[in-house]
């Protein structure tokens, strides 16, 4: 009897670790199943990691499978980012997604706004009070060292700053200030089936005279919403004008002067009769001459008043029509712009007509080229975190403390391959730029059986938001090309 008792109870058992496991692995398929196609769920090895800083609101999706490199480092796309778990030092890292694209060639050559206390020096770069938060909380050897100063993308209504691992926005109108991540990942990821890059999260290659358009739209008030996203441009035009056509609207400058072009003049909608007042108060009379001119729809009215007023949407060339497309809207046409009303939907009920594609393939000039920014030079620094590895000797850096205060000793690392194979007994030179400019070298301990030197520097006097670069070069004979890698910590903490 009591052996049937104790084979009941292995039964039991068995059940119930089997239901376990089906469950586990029923939920696991609904998540997978739940993903869109070209999305994967973390690999295990990152999955601790994705889900204790930010998991999906940070990240977003994962968009390929590991992968491994000789090195026996594992890798996987993120829509944002690349992870990668390192096996030697058992820590995950990102990759500089950022300087690979190049964005450091972006023409933001400074800040334009102000210098806060909430904001942070990092080298000659301005992190914006914005971004300090999320730069401190991950570490700059995550986020890595910014590529830009903070600018202002009025084409996505949002402020960027790109780093090598990352790049930051937040929406100019969004009042809790969210940080979020630009879309590295799919960018980069050339092999990739997910195609999600939408306007939020997307990275634009903005030529400086386009930031100039943006900023004559912004001292006009014309917001995003009113023109719609950049189709063209800048393209030179053989008046000597230069133009960028929007969805909804079309702008160009001449002689340095910034005008709005007559689109819906330009296409032929423009009625050439003129009309008395209406006795309506759902009508704004827009007088033209001697009495006459036309009636605005309330609704538009409104629109105009706050969109920059009529300076913006020209005069009113259209009476109140019936767009004959099918929709159950209403539309009138200004010189600038033309505008529908909708009744009958939720959201905004005054919306401006995409005209942009007709204007390209009915009325825009003959233009004569698009213009292109060359890349800026590389941002002279004496070090960089890239490395410069000119022997077969691969070398490995890295600190002990990404974020230290001045009055904290540091210690530094070097780990020496040859094929992946630890090296003993290799000398390295180690050079540090300090904050006040001045640099230092030392030898560093020759590298034990596990192919890794270390030495500790003494603390190091800065004010925060100072970096200190170091540089670790393999010691090579008169001759023999160096190998060489670099890296930098941030001084941070002081009282």
């Amino acid at each position: 009897m009591k052996l049937i008792r104790i084979a009941i109870r292995m039964l039991l058992v068995a059940l119930l670790v089997a239901i376990i496991f089906t469950a586990c692995s029923i939920q696991a398929a609904d998540q997978q199943a739940d993903l869109p196609d070209g999305a994967y769920l973390p690999a295990s090895v990152f999955s601790r990691y994705y889900n204790k800083n930010g998991g999906f609101d940070r990240f977003r999706n994962a968009i390929s499978t590991t992968y491994t490199n000789p090195r026996g480092e594992t890798f996987q796309f993120y829509e944002t980012v690349l992870m990668v778990y390192d096996p030697i030092q058992d820590k995950i890292y990102f990759d500089d997604l950022g300087s690979q694209l190049g964005l450091r060639n972006l023409p933001i050559q400074e800040w334009n706004g102000p210098i806060t206390q909430d904001g942070l020096m990092v080298g000659k770069f301005y992190i914006h009070p914005a971004f300090v938060s999320l730069y401190l909380e991950l570490g700059p050897d995550m986020v890595g060292q910014p590529l830009t100063h903070p600018y202002y993308n009025f084409s996505r209504n949002r402020l960027e700053q790109h780093f090598e691992n990352m790049g930051l926005f937040v929406t100019l109108d969004d009042a809790a200030q969210a940080v979020h991540l630009l879309s590295y990942g799919e960018v980069a990821c050339e092999s990739c089936s997910l195609n999600n890059v939408g306007p939020t999260e997307s990275i634009i290659d903005l030529p400086v005279s386009l930031q100039s358009f943006f900023s004559q739209m912004d001292r006009f008030n014309i917001s995003l919403s009113v023109s719609g996203e950049a189709l063209t441009g800048p393209s030179a035009v053989n008046d000597g004008s230069s133009e960028v056509v929007f969805e909804n609207m079309a702008f160009y400058e001449q002689d340095g002067v910034f005008r709005i072009r007559q689109v819906p003049v330009d296409l032929g909608l423009k009625d050439p009769n003129f009309f008395y007042p209406l006795n309506s108060p759902l009508f704004a009379f827009y007088e033209v001459e001697n009495g006459v001119g036309h009636n605005v729809l309330l609704f538009f009215d409104e629109y105009i008043q706050a969109n920059g007023g009529y300076q913006v949407s020209g005069a009113p060339i259209t009476e109140l029509t019936a767009p004959d497309s099918g929709l159950q809207a209403l539309r009138q046409c200004f010189e600038n712009i033309c505008l529908d009303y909708f009744p009958y939907v939720e959201g905004p009920t005054v919306r401006p007509v995409p005209l942009g594609d007709r204007y390209l393939a009915q009325a825009a000039p003959n233009y004569l080229s698009e213009e292109e920014t060359a890349p800026q030079a590389a941002d002279g620094e004496d070090f960089s975190s890239q490395p410069r590895n000119l022997n077969p000797f691969t070398l490995l850096l890295w600190e002990n403390n990404t974020i230290i205060d001045s009055s904290t000793s540091q210690t530094i690392f070097v780990l020496v391959e040859l094929e992946n194979t630890p090296q003993k007994g290799k000398e390295l030179i180690l050079t540090v730029k300090f904050p006040d400019g001045h640099e230092e070298q030392a030898l560093m301990p020759a590298t034990g059986a596990d192919g890794t030197s270390t030495y500790t520097l003494p603390p190091i006097q800065g004010d925060n938001g100072d970096l200190v670069y170091y540089e670790a070069c393999l010691y090579a004979q008169s001759g023999v090309d160096p190998a060489c890698v670099q890296q930098s910590f941030l001084i941070w903490g002081n009282p």
